[in-house]
């Protein structure tokens, strides 16, 4: 399996000029990507750390993504966070497929 490079930026959305931060929780080579992301944005909410795990793995001639995040605040912000991860994974397999093909 090739080597996992990974950049991970956040920007909030609505929130343009908010700064984003993001620390490193656990990372194995070819394997797992774990990093937290301070949640101090939402009106009302107090700031809070954010779990996100990549696992990656080897699945034949393909490769197996899957993006594992903790309960935000409450449901709603899951949801649309969850609809939001979904749709950037959507993209990143359509980008693999047009260079692939």
């Amino acid at each position: 399996m090739a080597r996992l490079r990974a950049v991970v930026t956040s920007h909030p959305v609505g929130f343009p000029g908010s700064p984003s931060r993001g620390q490193r929780s656990a990372a194995m080579a070819n394997a797992r990507l774990g990093y937290l992301s301070r949640i101090d944005f939402v009106p009302g909410t107090d700031p809070y750390e954010h779990l996100t795990v990549v696992d990656v793995e080897a699945a034949g001639d393909r490769t197996r993504l899957v993006m594992t995040i903790d309960p935000l605040h409450d449901e709603a912000w899951t949801q649309e966070y969850r609809a939001h991860r979904g749709n950037e994974l959507d993209n990143l397999e359509a980008s693999i497929r047009r260079r692939t093909t």
